[in-house]
Parts: structure tokens; sequence; C-alpha cells
């Protein structure tokens, strides 16, 4: 491949979604690269990295590593949104069975409770029924002033 294909081919596949592929393809092919010296790649180091791997293999297989690459980190997201989505649901269960055990443990505590109140308030007004006020219009005592205004009227 001359340069000027190869420059058309490297701005054809430069793309900065496929720079995790393109690395591990380099690094299968040509492990001891300079590329690989510095342990946090960059944008102009993956633009090194293409450049050069397009030297060692072609278009095609560059193309078809992409492919691969996809279809693998597709694969492991599936398998990552199903670990979720099972660690959501035991753990949605664990509470639910929390809160069935709390629900039960106060039922439990509250009719072995219920039997020693009754006991305890025999004879007694019960605590629920509401307490009768008299009215203050209904009454027959009649306030001080309101016996002075009735009186002289």
């Amino acid at each position: 491949m001359d340069t000027k294909e190869k420059l058309g081919a490297f701005n054809q596949l430069l793309s900065d979604k496929y720079h995790e592929a393109d690395y591990e393809l380099l690094k299968k092919k040509d492990p001891r690269h300079d590329v690989f010296r510095n342990p946090a790649p960059s944008s102009v180091q993956y633009r090194e990295a293409l450049y050069v791997l397009l030297d060692i293999v072609g278009v095609d297989e560059i193309k078809k590593n992409r492919q691969g690459w996809l279809k693998k980190k597709a694969a492991a997201e599936v398998r990552r949104k199903a670990k979720l989505k099972r660690t959501a649901e035991k753990k949605a269960a664990d509470q639910k069975a929390e809160r069935e055990k709390e629900e039960k443990d106060a039922a439990g505590q509250g009719s072995e409770k219920e039997p020693e109140r009754k006991e305890a308030d025999k004879g007694e007004k019960s605590f629920g029924e509401p307490v009768k006020k008299n009215p203050v219009k209904g009454s027959s005592k009649k306030s001080k002033s309101t016996q002075k205004s009735s009186g002289t009227a």
C-alpha cells in the first residue's frame, strides 16, 4: 500500500469509537511496539497506532476485528445488564421478605399485647371512645356578664 492509499484508509478508519479494538489488534500483532510504552493512550497515540496497524494488516482485517470487538462488547453489555437485573430482583425480593417479616413480627407482638391490655382495662372505659364535652350554649349557668345584661333589659 502506498502512502496515498494508506492515508486514505487511515482517514476512512479513524474513529475514537474503535480505539480499543485497534489497540487490541496491534497488541496481538506487535505487542512490543513503542505505542504501548505509555499506559494511558491519548488520541495522538491512537492515530499513531492505527497508522502502524495499517503497515502490519490490511483494511479488511481491521474492519473484521472491529466487528468482532463490537460483538464481544455487546455480549458483555448484555451480561452486565442481566447481572444488574438479577441483583435488583434479589434486592427487591430481600426487601419484600424483610417487610413481610417485620409485619409478621408486629402482628405477633400486637396480638400478644392486646389480651394483656384488655385484662388491665376491664371495668374501665375504653381509650378509643370520644370524650363528651358539655356545650357552652346549652349550659344552664349563665356567665356574670350575661346575667347583668339580661337583668337590665
